[in-house]
């Protein structure tokens, strides 16, 4: 078959943004279509995965409250009463159980939660006046390298000539370098991040990535034009297709942060507003976990981590070290709740 395949997602998303754009525009408002998700989440540590009797400490993904387009967080229940909930500033939201192992036995942690998410549609107008202010902390937090996965290396350096040029206003640069993103980074699975040097560079030297490799990419090649660029990650939970997944964030002056999604990529679509639908505009199906890379837990993890950039299937240890991804298995069980 020429051509490109149909795409579950896309089809899905050409039928729904319109709809959202549409009801932002007659409500007047930047949050619409509220909708309640409620999830199961289980974590299973394999038998004989740790010697009986030792304590398996296990942290889950847990909704984060640090944006408007999701709140209403409600803790519903988990399967072991001395569970923490990390403080809704940690960087990677989690609920914290632990239990004793028994010999020939799975080890379960399922807790059960909801939340309220809604779509946000800024509207973002490339032809207008956008603003940043560089005398602040943001500013200088946010466009600040971070090595070693958001390095202002020479041949990034060169790449970020060349998509800019000579241009001047930064909302119209957002727009070059998501296009040639878009243009020239397709997405592939990727390797562990845990194995990956530094994830822009690998990008580029690739020419390939996924959510998150193509999130720093973008987040890098932000901070170099001097535009406020972050980290945001957790989970996508679209109907056609659930899994994990990163994303980027950028500020000016007059939107404050907002939402780009560079690997949901430009859509095809004749409509220039359902087209750049993710560059500065979300849907309700992004669940957000995490708000920056390779941040520490609550309660503190003691021994490494099995994913040392982000979080989203969970972490586990014990006294003798960590438990890798080999050594349990994850599922998430959701439930959808439109207020309409």
């Amino acid at each position: 078959v020429e051509g490109k395949q149909p795409d579950a997602l896309d089809d899905y998303l050409l039928d729904y943004l319109p709809e959202l754009i549409t009801q932002s525009k007659n409500e007047g408002k930047r949050l619409v279509n509220p909708m309640t998700i409620s999830v199961r989440y289980r974590l299973t540590v394999k038998p004989n995965a740790v010697p009986a009797g030792e304590i398996v400490r296990c942290w889950l993904p847990y909704p984060a409250e640090n944006r408007e387009r999701q709140g209403d967080v409600e803790f519903v229940s988990a399967n072991y009463e001395n569970f923490i909930i990390a403080p809704s500033t940690s960087t990677h939201r989690s609920i914290y159980l632990e239990a004793p192992a028994e010999q020939d036995s799975s080890l379960v942690f399922e807790v059960e939660y909801k939340f309220r998410s809604y779509a946000e549609y800024n509207g973002l107008d490339f032809n207008k006046k956008y603003t940043i202010d560089p005398s602040t902390a943001l500013f200088e937090e946010f466009t600040a390298e971070r090595g070693p996965h958001i390095a202002f290396t020479k041949e990034l350096r060169e790449l970020s000539a060349r998509i800019v040029g000579t241009e001047t206003e930064p909302v119209k640069k957002l727009k070059l370098i998501y296009e040639w993103i878009n243009d020239n980074i397709p997405w592939a699975g990727a390797i562990e991040y845990s194995t990956i040097p530094a994830i822009a560079s690998y990008c580029y030297e690739s020419m390939h990535g996924d959510c998150g490799i193509q999130s720093l990419l973008l987040i890098t090649l932000l901070r170099m034009n001097g535009i406020p660029a972050k980290w945001q990650s957790g989970w996508m939970f679209h109907p056609p297709e659930v899994n994990l997944h990163d994303w980027a964030e950028v500020y000016f002056e007059e939107t404050g942060w907002i939402p780009v999604d560079q690997s949901f990529k430009l859509k095809p679509s004749d409509d220039p507003l359902v087209r750049y639908y993710y560059l500065g505009n979300t849907d309700n199906y992004h669940f957000i976990v995490n708000d920056d890379i390779s941040g520490h837990f609550y309660p503190a993890k003691i021994h490494p981590r099995s994913e040392t950039v982000d979080f989203q299937r969970g972490e586990v240890e014990w006294r003798g070290g960590n438990l890798y991804f080999d050594k349990w298995n994850y599922q998430i069980f959701l439930d959808y709740k439109t207020e309409n």
